[in-house]
């Protein structure tokens, strides 16, 4: 198995991130960073902006819509088309969380490069990441979106809707959690001006919300976990249900603090039959990777 960390030449991936706050960063980073654990990248938060209010989008998904129509205009309607964004960047990871409607205060927009081995990996990551040491200069889009948007309408986010934006709210029945996911995918692809996710681009759409993976992954004997995770209505009500010296909040600082027991938790998240939206990231993701 060749390992990406001998590869000569082998410049960082660029990824630009699209979120609704700091907190998902946390957890989209670690994710990377558990499937391409000798693959250095640098991740860039460029939605929302740096500054206490969020930069002049705003945050939550009413930021990342914003966004995405900024982009596909700069693109003549298409974010493919964008090409500011696609000559900065190899990589654009868009994340929506529906839940956070309101101004948000700002994490740091700075840039990491990371690249730090993590020992619980599949076999198949390693495998499939070792193919890219012959692709330089590649372009990846990352797509992240958090499920529970599709139970929102247009007008809660004080949005007149454009004419080619998919209907909200799309929300189906759960389980299955792949119906809601679906149609959702079919949303933000309008939002963007595209009919099908374009090539070098991969979706990530946790369910109901990226906290469903961050209870999964430090808290694998919650209550919640009993059931489907991916359809509880708010993981993120069990973050601080749990006993007290274990508990944290949904915070940069306590994200952080546990990032190395979410990356080591990926292989777990990913099994067949556990949770079925990060296995679908994953396999969307190497898949992608071996066309480049």
């Amino acid at each position: 198995m060749v390992s990406l960390g001998a590869c000569p030449m082998f410049d960082p991936l660029r990824i630009a991130l699209v979120a609704e706050g700091p907190t998902d960063r946390v957890v989209v980073e670690a994710a990377v960073n558990a499937m391409l654990p000798d693959r250095p990248f640098v991740l860039t938060q460029v939605q929302p902006e740096g500054s206490l209010v969020f930069g002049e989008l705003g945050g939550g998904w009413v930021g990342v819509y914003r966004w995405c129509k900024q982009a596909s205009a700069r693109g003549g309607g298409r974010l493919s088309d964008d090409a500011l964004l696609y000559q900065n960047y190899d990589a654009l990871i868009l994340h929506v969380y529906s839940r956070r409607l309101g101004i948000h205060r700002s994490g740091s927009s700075q840039n990491f490069t990371r690249g730090r081995v993590v020992s619980t990996q599949h076999t198949a990551v390693h495998a499939e990441a070792s193919n890219l040491c012959n692709s330089f200069g590649v372009f990846l889009i990352f797509a992240s979106i958090d499920a529970d948007v599709a139970g929102y309408d247009y007008a809660e986010g004080s949005i007149e809707p454009d004419p080619g934006d998919a209907q909200l709210p799309c929300e189906r029945p759960c389980p299955p959690a792949h119906d809601t996911t679906n149609a959702l995918r079919s949303v933000v692809l309008s939002w963007c001006g595209e009919q099908a996710v374009p090539k070098r681009t991969v979706f990530c759409l946790p369910s109901k919300s990226t906290e469903a993976w961050v209870v999964a992954a430090l808290f694998p004997d919650d209550k919640s976990m009993e059931g489907h995770i991916e359809c509880w209505p708010r993981p993120e009500s069990r973050l601080g249900q749990q006993p007290k010296k274990l508990r944290i909040r949904k915070s940069q600082r306590d994200y952080k603090d546990r990032v190395s027991d979410i990356e080591e938790a990926w292989s777990r998240l990913t099994e067949p039959g556990a949770i079925g939206k990060a296995l679908r990231f994953q396999n969307e993701l190497l898949a992608e990777l071996t066309t480049l």
